[in-house]
């Protein structure tokens, strides 16, 4: 056995003893929500789920925030991120603003070529669900890129100092003759490497660790003195079959909302999961009393009938004479219209805690366009808390990750612009959720321009107009509204054309005058004569 691997196994048995109460918990909201997922105690294979479920409104609840969330936030259809300096002198000079554009769209074409939108939407459904998502992205010889999104049941973890996790310890299963081509005959030990092909179809069961390196000597590039230590370790035999590093976090975890004394998030579905209990129970009663309505019990003689009473449809039943006014239906008086009230009220509990109000946008006839756009934009701020932990635990990760992968691949345009090259990018977000916290900027900038004019109009003093720098106001206003900056000329571009303009307006201008003079000396010239 190796010292080293006996370490490294030790330390992944003890993260994995701290999710124990964790592992109970997910077992059971997952039984309510998704019981497709209900794997945490290894279930057999192919086995129904769900035969306790009464109400699957939760599993559509959860499926429809994770289908809002997708949309939202990580929409395939949409650039859904931007980069820039945090400098607004820097980012909004065109030849900078295209560069990032160009920038993003390979960013996101690169995205939607590989598994990201089928895996990003799981890990949607898990933050729902489970409260933590996990999704590991790893470099791909195919496609470039590779994601899996992981069960958290099946992942252990742990937070640095500052509470961002970087540590995570996974088990792979994968039989015996996977696991020799994964890492060759060399990784094992020559009696077991024997025995492992003597049974190729058997499973194995491997460890494997993420965590910072320390002492690694980052300016040495190899794979043992990268940031990131990644080992591979076979735990039942404590043998360390590979090792190697990333030079980011490869996976990305992020958590729905968090305790400071906890490390696994907690989600709607956790929130609301007495609800969920109840309504299930509720809505079982509320069948069993409607099938007592619809097909009553019967109450009848002793000896009233010869045989068994015949309760199917055209069943004919003999009854003795004179025997007939003792059988009759038992009528229990319930009332299931009682019943789907009180499930149609905690029904609504369930839903309002996985926010749907707020993701189902629209409004009324009556409402104009400005006021459907306020009343969404307002919905959605009130997700900012959410939004900000998954921009920080999911979204930034996750493309800074993407970026690095494609830098190291040299996927990304070239010829930086010294201003860009000076200055660290950081990423913003142009999903609709983040729209809404900056629309109402959008809507003040307008509103003060159109003011500005109208007083200007009144007090008859256009000069007012001059303190406005309307260059910066279309830059300002497109970018709140995330417009492709590809449709801008760069300032030289402007600068010509403005020249262009002012010199075809100067030569307008003198033909004119040309054309006058030349009219003033023939009008002379006529009265001279006469």
């Amino acid at each position: 056995m190796d010292n080293k691997a006996l370490k490294l196994v030790a330390f992944c048995d003890q993260l994995k003893s701290r999710k124990q109460n964790w592992n109970d918990h997910w077992d059971e909201v997952l039984e309510y929500t998704l019981p497709h997922k209900n794997r945490v105690y290894n279930h057999t294979k192919g086995e129904q789920r769900g035969q306790r479920l009464y109400d699957s409104s939760p599993q559509h609840y959860v499926e429809l925030l994770g289908s809002a969330l997708h949309s939202m936030l990580t929409n395939p259809a949409v650039q859904w991120f931007g980069l820039g300096t945090g400098i607004p002198k820097i980012d909004r000079k065109t030849v900078n603003q295209k560069y990032i554009q160009e920038t993003v769209a390979i960013v996101h074409d690169t995205l939607n070529a590989t598994n990201f939108q089928t895996e990003i939407h799981e890990l949607y459904l898990d933050l729902a669900s489970l409260g933590t998502g996990c999704m590991l992205i790893e470099e791909d010889e195919d496609t470039l890129l590779r994601f899996l999104t992981i069960p958290i049941y099946e992942v252990d973890i742990a937070e640095n100092s500052k509470g961002i996790v970087e540590t995570a310890c996974r088990k792979i299963k994968m039989n015996n003759q996977q696991a020799i081509e994964k890492y060759g005959e060399k990784a094992f030990p020559e009696d077991k490497l024997r025995k492992l092909k003597e049974k190729p179809n058997d499973d194995i069961e491997i460890l494997h660790l993420v965590m910072e390196r320390e002492g690694a000597e980052l300016n040495k590039l190899t794979p043992q003195n990268k940031k990131f230590a990644s080992y591979h370790i076979w735990g039942a035999e404590k043998v360390l079959l590979k090792e190697s590093g990333y030079d980011r976090f490869p996976y990305v975890i992020p958590r729905w909302t968090k305790l400071g004394n906890e490390v696994y998030g907690r989600s709607p579905a956790m929130k609301t999961l007495p609800d969920i209990r109840m309504l299930n129970q509720m809505m079982k009663t509320v069948i069993r009393g409607a099938q007592k309505a619809v097909d009553p019990p019967f109450i009848m003689a002793h000896d009233s009938v010869l045989g068994r009473l015949n309760l199917t449809a055209g069943g004919v039943t003999a009854a003795r004479h004179g025997m007939m006014d003792g059988i009759r239906p038992l009528v229990s008086g319930s009332r299931v219209d009682i019943g789907m009230d009180m499930v149609d009220r905690v029904r609504l509990n369930v839903k309002q805690g996985f926010f749907i109000d707020q993701l189902q946008l629209g409004g009324s006839d009556r409402m104009t366009e400005l006021e459907v756009n306020i009343r969404n934009d307002e919905n959605l701020r009130l997700l900012s808390p959410i939004l900000g932990r998954l921009h920080n635990e999911l979204l930034d990760p996750l493309v800074g990750r993407v970026m690095t992968v494609m830098m190291a691949k040299k996927k990304l345009p070239e010829n930086t612009p010294l201003d860009l090259a000076e200055n660290q990018l950081v990423m913003h977000y142009r999903s609709q959720i983040a729209k809404a916290q900056t629309a109402n900027e959008g809507r003040i900038l307008t509103g003060f321009i159109g003011e500005l004019a109208q007083l200007a109009e009144t007090m008859q003093k256009p000069e007012l107009m001059d303190v406005i720098n309307f260059e910066e106001v279309v830059k300002i206003k497109a970018s709140l509204d995330s417009v492709n900056m590809a449709i801008f000329n760069t300032e030289e571009d402007t600068e010509m054309i403005q020249e262009q303009r002012g010199q075809a307006n100067a030569n307008a201008q003198q033909i004119q005058e040309d054309n006058m003079n030349a009219d003033t000396a023939q009008k002379a010239a006529k009265a001279q004569a006469t």
